[in-house]
């Protein structure tokens, strides 16, 4: 068994991927290293994405008395 965990990090406009396996059904949970080396793989990556998750700042209007 196999799963992936994907963490966004708005602020840091990056997502890191963890990938864990286990063995056996009753075994435990381990990184399950794929990525990066072949001589030291890693069981994460992290990436920056192009465009942060972060809204702009808006400004603030005041609503107008009628």
């Amino acid at each position: 068994m196999q799963y992936n965990l994907i963490v966004v990090e708005p602020n840091k406009a990056s997502f890191t991927l963890n990938s864990r396996k286990k063995e056996t059904t009753d075994g435990a949970w381990a990184a399950d290293a794929r990525w990066g080396n072949k001589e030291k793989p890693k069981a994460c990556y992290t990436k920056k994405l192009k465009k942060s998750f972060q809204s702009s700042k808006q400004k603030e209007t005041k609503p107008s008395n009628p």
